[in-house]
């Protein structure tokens, strides 16, 4: 992230945009700059990113705030008690623990519209279903290790139904 806010706030000659993900950063340039030149680039601002960490320009990155709200009875949350248990926790604490922080949407994937989100507090960590579900209701906010998200359709999933 903090590459990206380099490469958006400081651009090379050539350069189109950036598309950050999980672990990785698409960079877009002009057709007519060499790609030895952008590859130094990129290295050499990589590398001050590494000698001078910081989060104050990451958190400056302009971005769309989404209130999503979330019935967590358990008519929806189909895994909310075995998450609860999982995590010894009670119900109230994993609801609790779950709205506590506003998650980054870091990638779109696995299908159009999911919504990979992080990062899940530690205390809520749980694995993927042993048996993904054939149908997890559209809507369904679910997590799986320290990860969140939301199904925007009824498709197949592993990951745990909080509501």
């Amino acid at each position: 992230m903090q590459l990206h806010v380099s490469l958006e706030t400081n651009p090379f000659d050539g350069f189109i945009e950036s598309v950050p993900a999980y672990s990785s950063l698409t960079v877009y340039f002009k057709e007519d700059v060499s790609i030895a030149k952008v590859e130094a680039t990129l290295l050499e601002r990589y590398n001050q990113c590494i000698a001078a960490p910081s989060t104050n320009n990451v958190n400056s990155i302009q971005s769309t705030k989404h209130i999503i709200p979330v019935c967590y009875d358990s008519e929806f949350g189909l895994d909310l008690d075995k998450v609860a248990t999982t995590c010894n926790l009670s119900i109230q604490e994993v609801i609790a623990i779950h709205t506590s922080i506003d998650f980054r949407v870091y990638m779109i994937g696995f299908v159009p519209g999911f919504a990979y989100m992080g990062t899940v507090p530690p205390a809520l960590e749980t694995k993927r279903k042993n048996n993904p579900r054939l149908a997890v209701p559209e809507g369904s906010v679910a997590i799986a290790g320290l990860q969140t998200g939301i199904y925007p359709a009824t498709i197949p999933g592993g990951w745990n139904i909080l509501g």
